[in-house]
């Protein structure tokens, strides 16, 4: 659940070489975050933080040659259609299960994309650890359940205050992804210090995507807020055939819950025909959602 009474976040996303994907008509999504640089798991102290090595992790050499990918063209954001998994190995789509975890899931994407695109590094993240970071459960944090919904202002709060990152393998999301199976596992060690975090203007027009494409295909995935409505009400807004949403209200309703996920590229020759609701034109954005790989059309 993404709550409704902040504006929606921007922040690089990863996708996944499995990734099973959403469309979004272009004239839809709201505004945008984006993580624009990080340093390896050292003490912020550290007068070489930034020339070593990610200790534990696999890192290739930073090339628009990546093996097995396609350069990266200059002056991507104006091509007609691009996907990041044309041009980074990116980490598996999760799923958020049973929680209120989508904005979570949203923002360590961004990350691990920002990561995967931007360093070459293929690196799995903790959506567990942000969720319990900043909640409750600690003294100088958020008045909130663990499992519960958020927003951007907690994500960015989470990483600026270098608090996280952590591994996966340090504090995992429960295999069941129930909220009752949720563990707290204090004083994890960051592996990445985030050093910036940027936010994208409100767009003047539902077509106004030009930035959109641009900090994509400069850092990465996109978080970004759509609302979702409720299993009774999402049904005139999404075509279930064609994996296609389009919502064409101004704003969220009181029909449902926001919901947050990560733009991944777009198609601009993306057939208006394919939402339920025909949108002013052609073109959509392809999305990573929360709902693990076996949702949604590769």
């Amino acid at each position: 659940m993404f709550r409704r009474d902040r504006r929606p976040l921007l922040m690089s996303v990863s996708p996944s070489t499995q990734l099973k994907a959403l469309v979004l008509s272009a004239a839809f999504v709201i505004s945008l975050l984006a993580v624009a640089g990080c340093k390896p798991g050292q003490e912020p102290d550290s007068p070489d933080v930034g020339d070593k090595p990610w200790v534990g992790e696999t890192e290739r050499p930073v090339s628009p040659e990546k093996p097995g990918k396609t350069a990266i063209p200059p002056g991507s954001h104006t091509l007609e259609r691009f996907d990041l998994r044309d041009y980074a190995d990116l980490t598996p789509v999760k799923a958020q299960g049973e929680t209120g975890g989508c904005w979570a899931f949203a923002s360590i994407a961004a990350l691990e994309s920002h990561l995967a695109y931007v360093e070459g590094t293929v690196t799995d993240l903790s959506e567990n650890n942000l969720m319990t970071q900043v909640s409750r459960v600690y003294d100088e944090s958020y008045d909130r359940d663990p499992d519960s919904g958020g927003d951007d202002a907690m994500a960015t709060g989470y990483y600026v205050s270098w608090r996280g990152p952590v591994r996966e393998t340090d504090d995992p999301f429960p295999a069941s992804a129930k909220d009752e199976d949720m563990v707290v596992r204090p004083s994890k060690k960051p592996v990445r210090y985030v050093q910036e975090v940027l936010f994208l203007p409100e767009r003047e027009s539902p077509l106004d995507n030009e930035e959109i494409k641009r900090a994509i295909t400069e850092f990465g995935g996109i978080a970004a807020a759509m609302w979702k409505g409720s299993p009774s009400t999402f049904g005139p807004y999404y075509n279930e055939d064609a994996f296609a949403w389009y919502y064409d209200k101004p704003a969220m309703n009181e029909e449902g819950n926001g919901h947050a996920v990560t733009i991944v590229g777009w198609d601009d020759a993306f057939p208006k025909e394919n939402f339920k609701i025909t949108p002013p034109g052609d073109g959509a954005f392809i999305v990573r959602n929360t709902k693990g790989p076996n949702w949604g059309s590769t």
